[in-house]
């Protein structure tokens, strides 16, 4: 946490612009010291996601007690919801209790416009999946970025 900290200060970044993300298994080992790390961090300027919501047993707990800032909805609700009522319903109810709860949201595995446009209706406003891009070497990402901030 503290080589962390070091690097944020020393490149002199805007809080919020680094997140970290966790996951349910960093979770299971001393939930505790993990909770009081991730305050630490977040006082210090870094964002906390919870990545993968709603495949563990205990989720919401995590919403109750964990600092965090963003919710990841995993993959595996978003990729039939234009087929599946039941995905549907879970994206959506997912996306409420995180609008209601001031969370960022972000869904995972958007591969279609129409899932893209399901996840915006039920007030999700960032996704990460293929329609966006697939994997990319580094150079390519950071060009990639360049090219969109030279757009703004």
């Amino acid at each position: 946490v503290q080589q962390l900290i070091d690097e944020f200060n020393k490149l002199d970044l805007k809080p919020g612009i680094v997140a970290v993300e966790i996951t349910e298994t960093l979770l299971m080992g001393n939930f505790q010291l993990v909770t009081e790390k991730l305050k630490l961090l977040k006082e210090r300027g870094f964002s906390i996601h919870l990545d993968d919501f709603g495949t563990g047993y205990s989720s919401m707990l995590y919403l109750k007690d964990l600092p965090v800032d963003t919710i990841k909805i995993d993959k595996e609700f978003t990729k039939h919801i234009e087929t599946n009522a039941v995905s549907a319903a879970i994206v959506k109810t997912i996306c409420s209790l995180g609008n209601t709860l001031s969370l960022g949201i972000i869904c995972e595995g958007v591969e279609a416009q129409i899932q893209s446009d399901l996840v915006k209706k039920f007030g999700c406003r960032i996704i990460q999946g293929y329609l966006i891009g697939k994997a990319m070497p580094y150079d390519d990402a950071v060009e990639l970025i360049e090219k969109y901030a030279n757009r703004r």
